[in-house]
């Protein structure tokens, strides 16, 4: 991971997180890779309910003691993982720029869990 947002604080780490979001939505629909286009759609709607402070019922996550906005987050990383697995992001294959926008999005995504458990400790 990047140096730079490897310890970012959660708010920071949520700007990043929405802007890697956002590109590769971008780059997804100009491929019409449309089944990933709206799993970052999914997590972009979450981030407005974390911004809102709203949070959807996330089953078992609600035993995390997160706050609505902390449990958004959580839900967000959730949904734009779309890496690994069977018809993953990874089988697509592609050039240079399909390397470079989902390897921003892996950085702020893990740098995103990260923040929100570094949040959770009493400092």
């Amino acid at each position: 991971m990047d140096a730079d947002v490897s310890r970012l604080g959660l708010n920071d780490a949520v700007v990043r997180f929405r802007q890697a979001l956002t590109e590769i939505e971008g780059y997804a629909r100009t491929e019409t890779y449309d089944n990933f286009v709206e799993m970052i759609r999914e997590a972009l709607t979450e981030l407005d309910r974390a911004a809102d402070g709203t949070a959807a019922d996330w089953g078992d996550a609600r035993y995390t003691g997160f706050d609505p906005r902390r449990l958004s987050i959580m839900s967000a990383a959730g949904r734009a993982s779309v890496f690994g697995g069977m018809g993953s992001w990874n089988d697509l294959g592609g050039g240079e720029a399909h390397d470079k926008v989902p390897e921003a999005l892996y950085s702020t995504l893990k740098a995103c869990i990260m923040a929100l458990a570094d949040s959770t400790c009493a400092r």
